[in-house]
């Protein structure tokens, strides 16, 4: 083949194959003749007499709790003397006519008991507490931090910025009775003010100004409280110090005047600083605006050169020497200023924008991060993403210079420093894609097409943070007497545009890797928009390519690189040696045994299977993580048993229940059409659960061998188009 030509092939747009799934259930399993031998759920020791001595302690504190509102509820702790899946557990606590709010871990639960109904409890107790341990009331740091505890306690004059859970909604009595009690006893005090930031089927959430004195009251007193934490302050994180360049000395002029407006592209909604209207490079591609400070479009003026910059990437998709040819429109949410947040409620602003925006975006960038953790945001956002189904792109966050420059002169060199530089809010989020940074140029710190030296890691074992990485620059290493340091250097940044008309700046972090990836999302519902948030996150993990250390040739941990370097070419489109399948669906523990079968070809030109799946989970009444997740099973021609692919498997270190990417080589005699069932597993809770799927399964050639049009022309034969083949979906053109 000729240069020419296997240019042209290689270069080919190709649409990836959305697949419909077959809705199956599992028939139910025969009863065994013989009784089943095995390990028996361990029963209690605990003497009725004592758990009714503990419940009536509980009642009698919960009497005297009317100071704020009088709950016809009172809440305690249940430590179970066996796991919770066991069906007879199940089976005794439902009999106890208690309502579960939330599940602590797998012997432990929380759970509320109206008052009026305390003596019919009691004997329901004596029935059926073969397997409770004990009885407690809820702690004092279940509900509050130990150090939050100590600072509002030892300045209880000065007021705090909190937020206030309440978990599983059923399970409270009434939402408008604690929202009213709570308003008018602050007001009454003068303590503060509240206000509610987020309400779904199963969480509560306020946020409020109060004085620390009437955070350990109210701590102390309301009964279905679930937390109470510190709203940590979120920072537009990016390293300063370039100098900027006019527009015309980066982009030639004519390529500026036939980059003209394009009403139809796709829109992403940015919560930054604002942005430049008169920009060349912007104004074109501003397809609306809102500013927090005056509660309308206007001005939205971008003072602080963040939101313009991410903005420029959004739009462009990458470094302005190299991208000058829009492919997204923007909304900007102006939150931040150069003194820091406007609106410090943050989980009203994403719910808000979203919400203001559903007709018109489906792709959200947050480049910002908070300084410390809050569990009640992370779980907050969680349930929007998987509600809203708007893809949500955030920025892992950044080591600080002087906090690399601290471990590179105590011995603790790149990339080592990094597993110690956990991700916050919104990072942390489980269905969002968390979006770390490579370096595009080398340095005296870390060669070309690392991860970068400020890219921030997982903060959990169980979780792969961030996911991937895109362009985002680096850093000057130098040596003096003093020791070493870090430094920002002309060159090493990418460019973008700035706040100032018509120039363009170079700017450092993963601030400004986010908006690439929101970028390419953009594209992707560009071309099917029908496309799910998790079948969408699954994409751009699917193309991802893996970074080697060049020192070790060994591949950086995914603990700091995750999956790899996004690459926009496999995410938005096929190649003819790499045939994307895409699939996608729901599950509900109300129907654990359904389950789904996809049918697709593998072709005689293919050698292997490039599987991505992307769990996305709606935690109801959870305080920690679960170990819900989907299973695949492979069924090829010829073979007698099924290969499964469990979601949950150890990826490299650690155990993942969200995202999972594996590589699969097939063998010879496995040609023609391969049937894919997916399975939920649930935890076996007796708690609402739901999960939402998105899957990429790539037919490969290792030789780059043509497989596409085989799988292309198999398509098309009648009857399996209108059985397997989802037809194409795009965008109708903008008015």
């Amino acid at each position: 083949m000729s240069d020419e030509n296997n240019q042209a092939r290689f270069s080919r747009r190709l649409n990836h194959f959305v697949l419909k799934p077959e809705e199956r259930t599992r028939s139910p399993k025969p009863p065994k003749k013989r009784k089943k031998k095995g390990r028996f759920p361990t029963s209690s020791q605990t003497e009725y007499e004592s758990l009714a001595k503990q419940v009536s302690t509980i009642y009698d504190k919960a009497r005297t709790r009317t100071k704020i509102v009088d709950s016809p509820k009172i809440h305690f702790i249940i430590e179970l003397s066996d796991n919770l899946t066991w069906r007879p557990i199940r089976d005794s606590i439902q009999k106890l006519g208690l309502s579960i709010v939330e599940y602590l871990n797998e012997k432990t639960i929380r759970v509320s008991l109206k008052k009026d109904g305390y003596n019919g409890f009691l004997t329901l107790l004596e029935e059926n507490h073969k397997y409770v341990q004990s009885v407690r009331e809820i702690g004092l740091f279940e509900k509050i931090d130990k150090t939050f505890y100590e600072q509002i306690r030892s300045n209880p004059e000065e007021r705090t910025l909190v937020s206030i859970e309440f978990s599983n909604i059923s399970g409270i009595e009434n939402v408008d009775l604690i929202e009213e009690a709570l308003q008018t006893w602050l007001e009454k005090e003068k303590l503060g003010t509240l206000k509610r930031s987020f309400l779904s089927d199963n969480m509560l959430l306020f946020s409020g100004l109060l004085v620390n004195k009437s955070i350990e009251t109210i701590v102390a007193e309301i009964e279905p409280l679930t937390c109470i934490a510190k709203i940590p302050q979120m920072e537009l994180e990016e390293i300063q110090g370039y100098t900027p360049l006019t527009l015309s000395s980066i982009v030639p002029l004519e390529e500026r005047e036939s980059d003209s407006s394009h009403a139809s592209l796709n829109s992403i909604m940015i919560i930054d600083s604002g942005i430049n209207r008169n920009h060349t490079k912007l104004k074109d591609h501003i397809e609306s605006t809102f500013d927090y400070s005056s509660k309308s479009p206007n001005p939205c003026t971008d003072l602080k050169g963040h939101g313009s910059s991410v903005s420029g990437l959004a739009i462009y998709g990458g470094d302005l020497r190299k991208a000058c040819v829009a492919s997204a429109n923007v909304i900007m949410i102006k939150n931040f200023d150069q003194t820091g947040e406007i609106n410090k409620d943050t989980i009203e602003v994403i719910s808000e924008t979203i919400n203001n925006n559903r007709l018109n975006s489906r792709v959200l960038n947050l480049s910002f991060n908070a300084s410390g953790p809050n569990t009640s945001f992370t779980k907050a956002l969680d349930e929007i993403v998987f509600l809203s189904n708007c893809v949500t792109v955030v920025s892992a966050g950044n080591v600080g210079g002087k906090t690399i420059t601290s471990y590179l002169n105590s011995g603790v060199n790149y990339p080592d420093y990094l597993d110690n530089q956990i991700v916050f809010f919104p990072a942390d989020c489980r269905n969002v894609l968390t979006v770390g940074s490579y370096t595009g140029t080398r340095s005296g710190l870390v060669p070309s097409n690392c991860p970068a030296p400020f890219t921030k890691s997982s903060f959990s074992n169980s979780f792969v943070k961030p996911e991937v990485l895109a362009l985002g620059g680096n850093l000057e290493l130098s040596t003096t007497a003093n020791g070493k340091t870090v430094s920002e250097k002309q060159g090493l940044g990418i460019l973008s545009t700035s706040h100032l008309d018509d120039q363009c700046v170079e700017k450092v972090g993963t601030s400004f890797s986010s908006p690439i990836v929101a970028n390419i999302v953009a594209e992707c519902l560009q071309r099917r928009i029908d496309l799910s948030a998790f079948l969408a996150k699954a994409l751009i993990i699917s193309s991802c390519d893996r970074l080697s250390n060049p020192h070790s040739n060994s591949a950086f941990s995914e603990k700091i690189q995750g999956f790899g370097r996004v690459n926009k070419i496999s995410a938005t489109d096929s190649q003819d040696w790499r045939a994307c399948y895409l699939m996608q669906g729901e599950f509900s523990s109300n129907d654990a045994n359904a389950y789904h079968r996809y049918l697709f070809l593998f072709p005689q030109q293919a050698d292997f299977l490039d599987v991505t799946i992307v769990c996305g989970k709606l935690l109801t009444c959870h305080s920690q993580e679960t170990n819900e997740y989907i299973r695949l099973f492979f069924k090829r021609p010829g073979v007698r048993t099924a290969t499964p692919l469990k979601k949950g498997l150890r990826i490299g270190s650690r155990k993942c229940y969200c995202t999972y990417r594996e590589t699969i080589s097939v063998k010879r005699g496995s040609v023609g059409v391969w049937k894919m069932d997916i399975l939920p597993h649930f935890a076996g809770l007796p708690i609402p659960q739901k999960l939402k799927y998105g899957i990429v399964v790539a037919v490969c050639s290792s030789k780059k061998a043509d497989v596409y049009s085989s799988i292309e022309k198999w398509l098309e034969l009648e009857p399996q188009k209108e059985r397997l083949l989802v037809p194409a979906v795009v965008p109708p053109p903008r008015v």
